[in-house]
C-alpha cells in the first residue's frame, strides 16, 4: 500500500502495475513468444514473493478460423457446425460466436473443433443471413476471421427439415 513504484514481471518484461486494493493488482500483459513464463510482482523493484512463489502465465498463439462446414444452416439452430483453423487448445473456455450469439466449443484437434450453432430468431441483432463464425480459447479473447456462416429460415412450407436435410411432407399431412 505505501510502495510508490509497482509492477508485474512476465518473464523479463516489466510492465506497470495499477493498484486497485491489498489483494488485487491490474497490469498489462507485454506481448511474448508462445510459451510459459514466470510472474512476479515487484514493489519499488523487489520481489513481493519468492522465486518458487511465481505463478506462471501460458502466452498461445492467436487463434483463427478458416473454414466452417456446413457453411449454412437453419434459422432453428440447434445442429453442429465444424470449425476448422488453426491454434486450437482444449480449454474449459472453448467456445464459437455467430455473430454475438455464443456456443460451447467440444475439442477434436488443434484445428478443428464442433459447435452447436445458436439459433438467431427474436434477436434483434440479427439483422443479416450471414454471420461471422469467431472462435476462443479463454472466453474472452476471439479470433478475427470473419469467416462467414449463412442462416436460411426454418423450413419452406410444404417440407419437413429434420436437422438439415429437407424432405416433402407426407401425403395426408400438413408441415
Amino acid at each position: 500500500e505505501n510502495n510508490v513504484d509497482m509492477k508485474c514481471q512476465f518473464g523479463s518484461q516489466q510492465v506497470e502495475a495499477v493498484y486497485y486494493s491489498e489483494d488485487t493488482l491490474k497490469c498489462r500483459l507485454p506481448p511474448q513468444r508462445p510459451g510459459r513464463v514466470n510472474v512476479t510482482v515487484l514493489a519499488d523493484n523487489t520481489p513481493l514473493h519468492p522465486p518458487e512463489q511465481s505463478l506462471q502465465f501460458l502466452y498461445t498463439a492467436d487463434v483463427s478460423v478458416d473454414k466452417v462446414y456446413p457453411p449454412f444452416g437453419y434459422t432453428s439452430g440447434g445442429y453442429a457446425v465444424f470449425v476448422f483453423g488453426s491454434n486450437f487448445l482444449n480449454t474449459t473456455s472453448l467456445g464459437c460466436k455467430f455473430a454475438d450469439m455464443l456456443s460451447r466449443g467440444i475439442y477434436l484437434s488443434n484445428s478443428s473443433i464442433i459447435c452447436l450453432a445458436p439459433s438467431p430468431i427474436g434477436r434483434p441483432s440479427f439483422a443479416s443471413e450471414y454471420v461471422a463464425v469467431e472462435i476462443t480459447v479463454n472466453g474472452y479473447d476471439y479470433s478475427e476471421s470473419d469467416v462467414l456462416f449463412r442462416y436460411s429460415e426454418p423450413c419452406d412450407p410444404g417440407f419437413f427439415c429434420p436437422g438439415l436435410g429437407r424432405s416433402l411432407c407426407p401425403n395426408g399431412t400438413y408441415c
